[in-house]
């Protein structure tokens, strides 16, 4: 819940429009269904994954370096999420409920 909260503070702040498919972690745009399939299979896997998802992600686009910043995103989320969890991060922002998120 504080990630949404985090990320529909940020889009505003950004100015950047998510979609509710974007919301659910779904994409019409091939390129970003492809990272998004990859991101939750990898936080899923615990960080292991196969040649064939690698393959994907080069199809659809992706270099060796987008990859490694793929990760690097993922790796990122996780540590401020479980860093919140344990520090106690006081939300400093209105509460968003996820599923007016999700209606938007």
């Amino acid at each position: 819940m504080p990630a949404i909260i985090a990320h529909r503070r940020i889009r505003r702040w950004t100015r950047v429009r998510a979609s509710r498919p974007n919301l659910l972690g779904k994409s019409s745009d091939p390129k970003t269904a492809a990272l998004l399939i990859f991101a939750r299979e990898f936080v899923r896997l615990r960080g292991r994954t196969s040649d064939a998802q690698l393959a994907t992600l080069s199809t659809a686009g992706f270099d060796h370096e987008a990859v490694v910043e793929i990760v690097a995103n993922i790796a990122l989320n996780i540590f401020t999420n479980y860093f919140n969890h344990i520090a106690g991060t006081e939300i400093d922002f209105p509460l968003v409920n996820s599923q007016i998120a999700l209606a938007a």
